[in-house]
């Protein structure tokens, strides 16, 4: 009874549990290839997706209110001394403008202090136009109180410590605003600091004011001439006067002192200045005579004129220098004028130290300009109410610019109200002219072009790829050279496995047929193909040989007939994509608006792609579903089996038992 063997039982009973669920798990493991799968197959739609999105996009932005073919640029002549950005909005013209002036804010520095100087307790106010910086200061350090007033508003004042020598420093405080109504003024507690530390003091002079009436004017130079007329409030000096403008009363001048002339300058013509002809002698008329019906005419008086020999004009004088400040220390000439045909603001600095002022004088010596004047005055910017600047740095002005022969006055060096569509930056001063020229930006379309090729090609190749008949033939994928490695090594892996959508087919020879179709342009047929732009599939030519991938249908570019079609015909570019052909508003036409419709029946929330996406997704919920379902199947069978097998095993054992009690029996029978 001990040779006694059940085949699979005893000592093999765990192994041949294990063996028999192999052959369970089987099922389990195809299902869970079919997920990995299913999870592949769901990864590479999403990633066409995107890649279909992004081509979308690149199709979008060529037509539109977004579109490239609208952007302007600026290019100046003088960016150092002025720039400009340009919108969409802009106009294509071009300007010629002279920055007189740059926009400045007060920029006051105190004279030298101790290094352990302390400002006192008090309530610091400064104004800057209609602003106020105010800070309640319990006393302390310089440092100390020029940092928690940089902390009160850091866009209308700052102020910081500068060390000039190793056992002194100088507090510089400024407006970071602007313009002369952007002027800072020193008000309560801040009074006092101010004239302690040197950044003011109180004023030493004030406005004069220069009468322009017929009642102050006097003859300068030019005896009792009256070679002026008063025009609307406005005084025309004419060719040789001189007169002289007297100030109200006599003008104590100081430091920072300028005149501030308006006027114009009328230019006369040479035609004025023609001699007519001589009339000549006055004739009467001879009577004709009648003789019994018949009417004898007179043929009147002849005789010849001698001819007549215009004299010339006279020649031109210029002479530029027209404004003299009349002072107690003697003449003194002021800056040139200008050719300007509109009112202008001039602001002459005083220099050195005229003292008293009496009068503004002016020579017309120009025998061809006519100098109009509207105001003029005495005046010192640097004046702050009852305080002046003791160190000014720079002194609150407006930016000053001359655009076609008007004077422009701003009080910020950005100027976007003055050319539609512009927005000027001033950056310094020049007495030269700077010219402005609005155009279209090419640059930038040509960029946004490249993008849309780019887009497209890839677009084309991923289909391609992904439709591939033969998936063992990788000649497609070895002609894309800007893939890397991963992206190679993901696209063989992904050939051919979508081949037998005929969706992507029709897909990819859609966009084929649209990109090589024509579209109507206001440039009519100079323009109506893309390859007209230089952008086709074989652009860039075939050679002396077939070039299979050039039967792909990638678009190639011919760079140097791009850049001559758009330099000629950015208008009729922007209709090839995106035209509004009916006149109601909307753009129906073009090769970006039929791309973007022919991509958005796949994008779109509820078109292909996300159908797909959302089927696989099904799919790989219920496939989990039978997967989890199958491993609780796996759990139960396998229990049982070891269940089953533990018992054969325990009655197996219990039978070895009795073998071995009938043995023992056996043999202790067979002694007796």
């Amino acid at each position: 009874m001990s040779d006694i063997k059940i085949p699979g039982v005893n000592s093999d009973t765990t192994l041949m549990v294990d063996k028999l669920m192999e052959v369970e798990r089987i099922p389990l493991e195809k299902m869970e290839t079919e997920l990995d799968q299913i999870k592949v197959e769901k990864n590479v739609w999403q990633s066409l997706s995107r890649t279909t999105n992004e081509f979308q996009n690149a199709a979008k932005s060529l037509f539109g209110f977004q579109n490239p073919f609208s952007e302007h640029t600026a290019v100046s002549s003088e960016p150092e001394i002025l720039s400009a950005i340009a919108s969409r909005n802009a106009i294509d013209e071009d300007f010629d403008l002279i920055i007189k002036q740059k926009a400045t804010g007060d920029r006051f520095i105190s004279n030298s202090l101790s290094t352990d100087y302390r400002v006192p307790s008090g309530d610091y106010s400064f104004k800057i136009g209609d602003e106020e910086v105010k800070l309640r200061y319990r006393g302390g350090k310089l440092e100390d109180f020029v940092r928690r007033l940089n902390d009160k508003d850091e866009s209308l004042l700052r102020a910081s410590v500068i060390r000039n020598r190793a056992d002194s420093q100088v507090l510089l405080i400024e407006s970071l605003k602007t313009g002369r109504s952007n002027s800072l003024f020193f008000t309560d507690d801040s009074i006092q600091f101010g004239i302690d530390t040197g950044l003011i003091r109180n004023a030493r002079g004030e406005s004069g004011e220069i009468a322009i009436s017929p009642e102050t004017i006097k003859n300068w130079e030019s005896g009792d001439s009256k070679d002026y007329e008063f025009l609307n409030n406005n005084i025309v000096v004419k060719s040789g006067a001189s007169l002289s403008l007297p100030l109200n009363n006599p003008h104590e001048t100081t430091d920072g002192a300028v005149i501030e002339i308006e006027y114009y300058v009328n230019t006369i013509s040479e035609d004025d200045f023609k001699t007519p002809p001589p009339p000549g002698p006055e004739i009467p008329e001879t009577p004709g005579i009648s003789y019994r019906g018949i009417t004898i005419n007179s043929s009147g008086y002849s005789f010849s004129k001698p001819n007549w020999d215009e004299p010339a004009p006279p020649a031109r004088i210029d002479d530029m220098n027209v404004f003299f400040a009349d002072t107690e220390n003697g003449l003194m000439p002021l800056s040139p004028i200008e050719d300007h045909q509109t009112l202008q603001k001039v602001t002459i600095p005083l220099g050195g130290n005229p003292g008293k002022i009496n009068a503004l004088n002016i020579r017309n010596n120009n025998n061809y300009r006519e100098i109009v004047i509207h105001s003029a005055k005495v005046t010192n910017p640097s004046l702050r109410g009852d305080y002046e600047a003791v160190n000014p740095l720079d002194s609150a002005n407006d930016a000053i610019l001359i655009m076609n022969g008007v004077e422009v006055i701003r009080d910020t060096n950005t100027i976007d109200d003055l050319i539609p569509g512009l927005t000027l930056n001033i950056h310094k001063p020049s007495s030269e002219s700077v010219n402005l020229k609005i155009e279209p930006d090419t640059e930038y379309a040509k960029e946004q072009l490249f993008n849309f090729v780019v887009k497209y090609n890839d677009m084309i190749a991923r289909l391609s790829i992904l439709t591939n008949s033969d998936s063992s033939n990788t000649a497609i994928i070895d002609e894309i050279e800007h893939y890397s490695d991963d992206q190679r090594s993901d696209a063989e892996d992904q050939l051919g496995l979508f081949r037998g959508e005929y969706s992507l087919v029709r897909l990819k020879s859609s966009l084929q047929t649209i990109t090589s179709s024509p579209y109507e342009t206001s440039a009519g047929n100079q323009l109506v193909l893309m390859k007209q732009l230089g952008i086709s599939t074989n652009e860039t030519g075939s050679g002396s040989s077939t070039d299979i991938s050039r039967l792909r249908g990638y678009l190639e570019i011919d760079e140097d007939k791009l850049d001559q079609a758009l330099k000629e015909y950015q208008g009729a570019i922007k209709d090839l994509f995106g035209m509004d052909t009916d006149g109601d508003l909307v753009i129906d036409s073009g090769i970006g608006k039929r791309l973007d419709e022919q991509a958005n029946a796949y994008t779109q929330t509820g078109g292909f792609f996300s159908t797909k996406i959302s089927r696989m997704d099904y799919d790989l919920e219920n496939k989990n579903d039978d997967i989890s379902d199958y491993k609780d199947r796996l759990i139960t069978y396998e229990a049982n089996l070891r269940r089953k097998y533990g018992n054969m095993e325990a009655l197996l054992n219990q039978l070895e038992s009795s073998s071995s009690s009938i043995d023992n029996f056996n043999n202790q029978n067979s002694s007796k």
